[in-house]
């Protein structure tokens, strides 16, 4: 039932392996890597690139280019250096030029909306305070982790189902704020609190930062087409009543088994990966040292998979005023505008709220600091940057409101709970929306 077409100008082949049973991040790259026209290389705009002797000396770490060799990274590239240094060491590596068209729908123009939103950042703060994580979002993540490994041996030790419940629910605040640390570079180990959800790290870079990230609600989203067909969010003329309204039924089902399925998933479709793969089992193996826990540690996993995923899929991607493949899009293809067309912030989780004069102002306090770092907040420009750490984010918002201004475009917010009932809408929604969102701006 998905789309054999995109409706995003640019994306001319359909991706490989999207619609194959034996989904993953892998067979994802692996379809990459026969659309891409990388040759074997790594592709950036027009052009190939070696950086096989650069590897291990990638400030990034040497995951990042080991995952995309033979695929294009101009997204990556683009978005993840927050500085022209980089562009200036192209020349070395340059190979010669692709032979085919890039197989993407977005640009990276000088004067385009995501490069001025970038100079205005760099010109009003130096790149030392947006580079790395901060002592808040590591405490914050590290008092939320201990909490979930406490939580979990307590309940083993006193056979309680109500810690195990609580500990669910913090393990997927783990999952959350570990998110933080999955985009920056190989020394962040905290990244691997991840795989204590039974999700892999090295995955989650794939299906979350590497595509989701870069190709929101596009049919090169992995994020959408995991789900699919239990959870079909792209609109569709083909719909059937089962898609459309079945799903609502079986949505929190959905919810509580993405973890174990992802885990099951991945080990029999590549293998174990020892280093991903043996994490979640530490918590059962200690919780088993303490009493009878083959009966609790289910609890925490499907509470912790059902209360992420109820957080990160609703958290402002699927909305019916949201643009997904299949929708009319800008004319403009700038990538950073292609992002604010793809999200809706959930201002009351953030402390984000939009005068009626159209100024975005939000919320110092501590409280909303924590909220954001647990529940995917500030979530536009998280996608922008998503290399700056979330406590720094809200320091951003006046060169967003600047830079949205000079481009007419309107700072979207709602509410938690709307959105939760907005997926369902979008899960329904059949017809594509024909507005261009620039003209959608204009009417407003």
């Amino acid at each position: 039932m998905s789309p054999r077409t995109s409706s995003f100008p640019g994306l001319w082949k359909y991706p490989t392996n999207r619609d194959a049973w034996t989904k993953s991040a892998l067979k994802w790259i692996e379809g990459r890597r026969l659309d891409d026209g990388a040759e074997g290389l790594w592709r950036i705009q027009d052009h190939l690139y070696d950086f096989t002797s650069f590897i291990e000396m990638h400030p990034g770490g040497p995951e990042w280019l080991l995952l995309t060799k033979g695929t294009d990274i101009t997204e990556a590239f683009e978005v993840h250096h927050l500085t022209s240094a980089p562009k200036a060491m192209l020349e070395k590596y340059k190979i010669r030029p692709a032979l085919t068209l890039r197989n993407s729908p977005y640009t990276f123009h000088k004067d385009g909306f995501y490069n001025r939103m970038k100079s205005t950042i760099l010109r009003e703060f130096p790149v030392d305070q947006l580079r790395g994580s901060t002592n808040f979002s590591k405490s914050v993540t590290d008092v939320v982790a201990a909490t979930f490994f406490a939580l979990s041996l307590l309940s083993a030790h006193l056979q309680s189902y109500l810690l195990a419940l609580l500990s669910g629910f913090f393990l997927a605040m783990t999952v959350s704020a570990a998110h933080n640390f999955v985009h920056m570079r190989d020394t962040e180990w905290r990244r691997f609190y991840v795989s204590l959800s039974m999700l892999s790290a090295k995955h989650f870079r794939v299906y979350h930062t590497l595509s989701h990230h870069l190709y929101p609600n596009s049919v090169l989203d992995l994020e959408v087409s995991l789900l699919e067909p239990w959870l079909p969010w792209l609109p569709r003329q083909d719909k059937t009543f089962w898609s459309r309204y079945v799903t609502w039924v079986i949505t929190p089902i959905v919810y509580a088994v993405v973890f174990p399925l992802e885990y099951a998933r991945r080990i029999c479709g590549n293998g174990p990966d020892l280093k991903n793969d043996l994490i979640p089992l530490t918590v059962p193996i200690l919780m088993s040292l303490l009493g009878p826990s083959w009966h609790l540690w289910p609890i925490i996993i499907l509470t912790s998979s059902f209360t992420f995923s109820l957080t990160s899929i609703n958290a402002g991607h699927h909305h019916p005023e949201v643009v997904h493949d299949g929708d009319s899009v800008r004319g403009d293809r700038d990538w950073g505008l292609a992002q604010v067309d793809c999200v809706i912030d959930r201002g009351d989780l953030a402390g984000v709220r939009v005068t009626p004069e159209g100024q975005i102002r939000s919320s110092p306090s501590w409280m909303h600091s924590v909220l954001v770092l647990c529940n995917f907040g500030h979530h536009t420009l998280h996608h922008l940057f998503p290399t700056i750490d979330h406590y720094r984010l809200r320091k951003l918002y006046p060169q967003l409101e600047r830079t949205m201004a000079e481009f007419g475009i309107r700072f979207r917010t709602s509410g938690a709970v709307d959105l939760v009932g907005s997926q369902f809408l979008q899960l329904a929604r059949n017809k594509p929306n024909l507005i261009p969102p620039d003209q959608r701006d204009q009417r407003a």
